[in-house]
């Protein structure tokens, strides 16, 4: 992976300069000082491989709600079965699902060589959506094998009409195809309010940008994911110092999902000897870790927010 493809996964995930609001390949190139075509090159490589299948506003912890059910195994099932069901639901965010590669000081059931799924419950104002995922999972994994990490901690944010109206229109929407005057029309507001409104949402971390990947489609790179149990940790800006002093680990991340109780961290690695590196230098700075690979996340399409 070349530092370029690398780079175009950073600006997705934190920098919030106003004209990178929505990163592009010349916006990006211009930041980096590059040719824009090299960006663009690697861009184009990224979305016609189907690697990267689009970029998707989720909302943060900000707004947002979220419990956690991790499975460590499936009954008589198959990762599509939980799929099937969670594209009915309106409420479970995504799935994710990878080979245990490498756990450490986990306090839950959690075992190597076997898969990991983890289901994210998004819960709307109202209701508390957890009790019917277990429903849900019921009769696919035995209670032994499921663990429910409990609530996220998370702050509401008192919001205007408009910007909530905006949010609810845009939250798991494709970031590349966000239309300002259609937004405006159906809220009978300005296509300038809907920009500047965004603009204010996207500072305040209230929407956040996430890739939503498929590893089925990855040629030539090795990816893996570290899910870090937040023990203190108060900002993204405090965890980039912290991975700033890992060599070989801030070489290689591409993009992190910061919230009050986990850190989720992708990672590229050329051989099993980083990868073991990598780990060995992320278990020296954080205690509770699981590293998953060859990991798989399937977003559902019908999942609404209600703020």
């Amino acid at each position: 992976m070349d530092k370029d493809l690398r780079e175009i996964f950073r600006f997705w995930n934190i920098d919030r300069r106003k004209n990178l609001l929505i990163p592009t390949p010349y916006k990006i190139s211009k930041i980096l000082e590059v040719a824009p075509k090299t960006i663009y090159k690697s861009w184009d490589n990224l979305f016609s491989t189907g690697f990267l299948q689009k970029v998707i506003l989720i909302p943060s912890d900000k707004i947002a709600r979220r419990e956690s059910i991790l499975i460590t195994s499936i009954n008589n099932g198959s990762p599509m079965k939980i799929i099937d069901k969670i594209n009915k639901t309106y409420f479970l965010e995504m799935v994710h699902f990878g080979y245990i590669y490498h756990t450490q000081n986990i306090f839950s059931p959690v075992d190597r060589d076997r898969y990991i799924y983890s289901l994210r419950v998004i819960n709307s104002s109202e209701a508390v959506a957890l009790d019917q995922a277990m429903i849900i999972m019921n009769g696919l994994a035995s209670n032994d094998n499921m663990f429910i990490t409990g609530p996220e901690k998370y702050s509401t944010e008192k919001l205007d009409s408009i910007t909530k109206q905006i949010i609810s229109t845009i939250a798991y929407k494709d970031l590349y195809k966000i239309n300002f005057k259609d937004i405006a029309g159906k809220l009978n507001v300005s296509p300038r309010t809907v920009g500047r409104k965004f603009e204010n949402i996207m500072l305040k971390g209230y929407l956040t940008n996430f890739p939503i990947l498929n590893q089925c489609k990855l040629s030539g790179y090795n990816i893996f994911v570290s899910t870090i149990f937040n023990a203190g940790i108060t900002s993204p800006d405090e965890l980039l110092d912290k991975l700033s002093g890992l060599s070989l680990v801030y070489n290689r991340y591409l993009l992190y999902r910061f919230t009050t109780m986990y850190i989720t961290i992708l990672f590229y690695y050329k051989t099993m000897e980083e990868l073991d590196t990598c780990i060995e230098e992320l278990g020296g700075l954080f205690s509770s870790i699981v590293t998953t690979t060859r990991f798989n996340t399937y977003f559902n399409d019908h999942v609404t927010l209600d703020i």
